[in-house]
């Protein structure tokens, strides 16, 4: 509840007053009487109802003080706070981006749709995911269990959030309807949101509390010799100082390097670690109360320092040159002698050198799986690109534009 005239408050005062008049006046005054006959009657009956009596006898000041009471609250105009959708259709623009891990916000966000779900009375809703390419989930959706199933089958991809391409999907499926837009993210920038109107009405629904993480920003290796070299950049994001307890593990789970890192506020540390034991990948983990555990472990493959790429000379001419862009050391080689090659990237399609060769392969058109014609129409369906877009194609005569 509230008043949105909370200024008059001060018209409070004038119950105070009625009601001191009423302590100062006088109570008593001499009233000569003829006879006491009836003064026991009197008292007894007093006696059977005080309460009745007092409200008799004070029953002007409880009126005076109760007109008063509701006048003051006329002048602070009450009223009672509801929660409503606002708007002819609702869109929810959900982030699905890793980032909503943190301090389970997406699963916070899951049961608050679940709720405003509920509370839909017929308002077609749409939801939106974000991504590099956001995807409709539901569209102008009324039906409530089918709400509930799509708030279900929503998950976090990893991608990047892209807030800016999921917001411009939404605002083509506004038109000329009164909408609220609904954003369930962790954080977002006032700037990244279009200027407000009359017709759309924004709703930011971020992470809960101030959420704290330390993370693995980099970590790389290489092998040198008969020994690696690995490098690690570790970041605390807090205002507080954090204690870290940094394990490196080979690819065999064994722990290599066990080191306790104490890092400060907002401090970006860098470690090198030498003559590390050869083997083929590490893993790196770190041990810290956060609320983002995604970020906590890394895994890395160690460079064998292969600079020469030998590529199948009976692969497509379009691999070749693809391959031939990335790195200018690129030869072709007949098939028949690509398992003598040694200290190369081998590029083929001939799946029996897994078991020839120790130099790293790539397959691509693996020659153990079989082609497949396939001969059915085109499936054409709508595009929400073009729901409320009216193309025009117009010519140097304006007379041939449609």
């Amino acid at each position: 509840m509230g008043f949105s005239n909370i200024l008059f408050l001060w018209a409070s005062i004038l119950p105070l007053i009625v009601l001191l008049y009423y302590f100062f006046r006088k109570k008593y005054k001499d009233q000569p009487i003829s006879s006491t006959i009836f003064w026991e009657e009197v008292m007894q009956e007093t006696k059977a109802s005080p309460y009745l009596k007092h409200l008799q006898k004070n029953a002007l000041l409880y009126l005076q003080l109760l007109a008063l009471i509701l006048f003051v609250l006329a002048l602070m105009n009450p009223f009672i706070k509801t929660k409503e959708i606002a708007g002819e259709q609702s869109i929810w623009i959900v982030d699905t981006s890793a980032t909503m891990l943190a301090g389970q916000t997406f699963a916070q966000h899951k049961e608050e749709m679940k709720s405003l779900a509920s509370e839909f009375t017929g308002q077609p809703l749409t939801i939106i995911t974000t991504g590099d390419e956001p995807k409709t989930i539901i569209r102008q959706e009324t039906d409530s269990s089918a709400i509930h199933k799509a708030i279900d089958s929503l998950e976090v991809t990893y991608e990047e959030e892209q807030l800016i391409k999921a917001i411009d999907v939404a605002q083509a499926y506004i038109g000329e309807t009164a909408t609220s837009i609904y954003l369930f993210t962790d954080s977002v920038e006032r700037g990244e949101l279009p200027i407000s109107s009359e017709q759309i009405k924004w709703i930011v629904k971020g992470a809960s509390k101030d959420l704290q993480n330390v993370s693995i920003k980099r970590f790389a290796a290489t092998s040198i010799g008969e020994e690696a070299l690995a490098l690690i950049q570790l970041k605390n994001e807090t205002d507080e100082k954090k204690q870290v307890e940094l394990i490196l593990q080979d690819s065999e789970g064994r722990v290599i390097v066990e080191e306790g890192i104490a890092l400060k506020e907002q401090e970006e540390m860098t470690k090198t670690f030498e003559k590390l034991p050869l083997t083929e990948s590490l893993f790196a983990t770190i041990q810290v109360e956060d609320d983002y555990e995604v970020d906590n472990s890394m895994v890395t493959i160690l460079g064998n320092n292969l600079s020469q790429i030998v590529i199948d000379q009976q692969m497509h001419q379009l691999v070749q040159k693809g391959f031939q862009a990335l790195n200018t050391e690129v030869k072709l080689v007949p098939s028949d002698q690509l398992a003598t090659i040694k200290e190369a990237l081998i590029v083929t399609n001939q799946v029996e050198l897994l078991g020839k060769t120790d130099s790293p392969l790539i397959l691509i058109g693996r020659d153990d799986e079989l082609s497949e014609e396939v001969n059915s129409l085109v499936d054409v369906s709508e595009d929400a690109l073009f729901a409320f877009s009216n193309l025009l194609f117009y010519s140097k005569n304006k007379r041939d534009s449609i």
